[in-house]
C-alpha cells in the first residue's frame, strides 16, 4: 500500500512537474544501519546490559530450583499444613520469577530502542544533508525501489559521512 501511494505521488510530481527535472536518489538504510560504527558501540552496550539481566534471572532460577529440591527432600518430614505452606511459597516465587523475566524482557527492549534512536536520527540527518547538498528532491529507501540505476544509489556516501 505504501509503495502504491509513493508511486502515485512520484507520478504526480512528474505529470504536474516542477518546471524542472525531478532529482531522485535512494539509499539502502539497512546497509547504512549495519555499517555504522555507532551501531556496533550501541549493540556492545546493549549486550552487556542484557548479560547482567540474564545473570540476575539465572540467580533467581537457581534459587527456585534449590527451593524445589529442598521441598521434595523435606516433604516426608513436614506436616500437611507445613508442606502446603512451602508449596505456596514455591508457587509465589515461581510467579515472581516469571514477572521478573517479563519485566526484564520489556526493559531490555526499551533500552535497545533508547540506544538505537540517536543512531537512526543521525542517519536521517546525514541523508538530509546529502539530499540538500546534491539538490535531490526526494531520497527513497532502497526497499521501496523496485528497479533503479545504481547511479542513483547514495548508500556509500551516507556510510562514509556517517562513520567520519
Amino acid at each position: 500500500m505504501k509503495k502504491l501511494i509513493l508511486m502515485v505521488v512520484m507520478v504526480s510530481f512528474v505529470v504536474l512537474g516542477f518546471g524542472r527535472e525531478l532529482r531522485i536518489a535512494y539509499v539502502d538504510s539497512q546497509a547504512v544501519y549495519n555499517a555504522s560504527k555507532d551501531k556496533q558501540t550501541a549493540e556492545a552496550i546493549y549486550q552487556k546490559e542484557v548479560e547482567k539481566m540474564q545473570k540476575q534471572l539465572e540467580i533467581k532460577y537457581n534459587e527456585l530450583l534449590q527451593l524445589n529440591k529442598n521441598l521434595k527432600e523435606q516433604a516426608s518430614f513436614l506436616s500437611k499444613e507445613e508442606a502446603q505452606k512451602k508449596q505456596q511459597e514455591l508457587l509465589k516465587k515461581q510467579d515472581d520469577f516469571n514477572k521478573l523475566r517479563e519485566q526484564l524482557g520489556q526493559k531490555a527492549q526499551k533500552r535497545k530502542v533508547e540506544l538505537m534512536k540517536p543512531l537512526l536520527e543521525k542517519i536521517k540527518k546525514v541523508v538530509d544533508e546529502i539530499r540538500i547538498e546534491n539538490k535531490y528532491d526526494i531520497v527513497l529507501d532502497k526497499a521501496a525501489v523496485l528497479s533503479g540505476s545504481s547511479a542513483l544509489d547514495i548508500t556509500d556516501k551516507v556510510i562514509a559521512r556517517l562513520n567520519k
